[in-house]
């Protein structure tokens, strides 16, 4: 996952980087934290989602 993340989460090219405002990964699972909305997170997660990796999403709801 280390190439993965230098590749894709953490490089310049990456559109999205700056919603990222926590990124933490244990094992298979991974927690996010972002700014961006719920429309950027949609294309940041479609953009994720190669072949050969199928990443999964939950969202915790916000209680205003």
């Amino acid at each position: 996952m280390i190439w993965f993340e230098e590749q894709y989460i953490f490089n310049d090219r990456n559109d999205f980087r700056a919603f990222i405002k926590s990124w933490k990964r244990f094992r298979d699972d991974i927690y996010v934290v972002w700014s961006g909305g719920n429309d950027a997170l949609d294309c940041f997660f479609w953009q994720l989602n190669e072949p050969q990796i199928q990443f999964t999403i939950e969202r915790e709801k916000i209680i205003p």
